[in-house]
């Protein structure tokens, strides 16, 4: 006589068999969507054939978000991972987001690098203070970028030259690449503040232009500091 418990086991295993059989005939992902290409602000719906059965969960909400239903939203520029489950098999999606805009070429924003260093990387500046490096760009909406260091002389905050005229398109340029906190007047490279490594501000240069400057998360409590360069500095040669 068999064993009552190895056929319980048996029967376990069939069934677990014949589970994962209906879940690859019903719910498997289309082969042909394990990458897709979007711009930000564009949504794109995960075509599954039963998707009441499924679970959605994006290892990346500050790029993309994602519903019940598998409709994908795309917020900023990045790569996120879309896994969907049916609690037997796994699937992924990469989710490739770039930009509409690239009003200019933002700065090296790497906050350990020296004056020196800058200089090796960037070139022989347009314009050099004490504290100050600047280049002029070949690009008429963005003309010129500083960096300005600290009394270490380490990077503190390297900035750019926007014309105001393109004030709606640098709005889209820096929404796409980072998350802007109302009533603290700053965009952030992540969802909070508290996990935030880099602050992008936007100040009244003068008429014709606006500055964007990337600051540190140190910057918040470092007081009496801009990082803001004035126009003779910059423009002085």
């Amino acid at each position: 006589m068999k064993n009552p418990f190895y056929i319980l086991i048996v029967l376990i295993l069939l069934a677990a068999c014949d589970k994962a059989e209906e879940a690859i005939k019903y719910h498997f992902i289309q082969l042909n969507q394990t990458e897709v290409n979007l711009k930000s602000a564009e949504s794109f719906l995960i075509e599954t054939p039963r998707p009441e059965d499924l679970s959605f969960t994006c290892s990346n909400s500050f790029v993309a978000s994602i519903n019940n239903e598998g409709l994908v939203y795309t917020k900023r520029i990045g790569t996120a991972h879309i896994r969907v489950t049916n609690g037997y098999l796994d699937d992924e999606i990469r989710i490739i987001v770039t930009a509409h805009s690239n009003l200019y070429t933002e700065p090296i924003k790497d906050f350990s690098l020296t004056k020196s260093d800058i200089k090796a990387i960037e070139g022989e500046p347009f314009n050099e203070t004490e504290n100050s490096l600047s280049y002029q760009l070949d690009n008429p909406k963005s003309p010129l970028k500083t960096y300005v260091f600290d009394t270490d002389n380490k990077l503190f905050s390297p900035s750019v030259l926007v014309q105001k005229a393109e004030r709606d398109e640098r709005t889209v340029f820096l929404e796409e690449r980072y998350k802007y906190h109302d009533g603290f007047n700053y965009y952030s490279d992540a969802l909070i503040i508290e996990e935030s490594t880099i602050l992008v501000a936007v100040d009244n240069f003068d008429e014709e232009y606006d500055q964007v400057i990337y600051y540190p998360i140190l910057f918040l409590n470092t007081p009496n500091k801009t990082g803001r360069v004035s126009k003779e500095n910059q423009y002085q040669h």
